[in-house]
């Protein structure tokens, strides 16, 4: 029985986390603006990308990923131009 307790308020705490961090990449995304180089950016984002990928589409651009809520179809992206480290979109997901 207390197994069971401590995996569920585990689960919880897990789920109430990811939550505010979704919350805080929502209100960071935001502030966010084209033009912004990437050291800004990642000053104003209280949350760590959880990944960073050169775009499919075009090999001069960089996708940094940041979590966004369970239900969402996709997570919430800022695209980078790679010659000058601007952003050129924010993606809020759908």
């Amino acid at each position: 029985m207390k197994k069971i307790f401590y995996t569920n308020f585990f689960l919880f705490i897990l789920l109430i986390s990811c939550s505010k961090a979704n919350q805080e990449n929502f209100e960071d995304l935001k502030k966010i603006e084209t033009g912004m180089e990437v050291k800004k950016v990642l000053s104003i984002m209280r949350n760590d990308p959880i990944n960073v990928k050169r775009a499919p589409w075009n090999d001069s651009l960089f996708i940094y990923y940041f979590s966004s809520p369970a239900a969402a179809s996709d997570h919430y992206k800022i695209i980078f131009k790679e010659e000058d480290s601007t952003v050129i979109e924010i993606n809020f997901g759908d």
